[in-house]
Formats: structure tokens, sequence, C-alpha cells
């Protein structure tokens, strides 16, 4: 397997991880709980 390989393997998973990662640290700063919106508002 050459390096070019094992990157694209790879960097899929990392782009998600970052991703989720961000989504996460969001949700801490932007706590839904605090502003819930009940549907239909």
């Amino acid at each position: 397997m050459t390096d070019l390989q094992l990157y694209l393997l790879v960097a899929p998973f990392v782009v998600l991880a970052i991703a989720l990662l961000a989504y996460w640290i969001s949700g801490i700063y932007d706590d839904p709980r605090r502003h819930r919106h009940h549907p239909g508002e």
C-alpha cells in the first residue's frame, strides 16, 4: 500500500471526525435546551 492509498483511506474518517467534533463543540456553546423552540411556533 502506498502513502497515497493510505491517505485516501484515512482522509474521509479524519474529515468526518473533525466535522463531528466541530458539531459537538458548537452544540456545547449553543445548547438547544437553553432556548428550545416548540414545533409550530
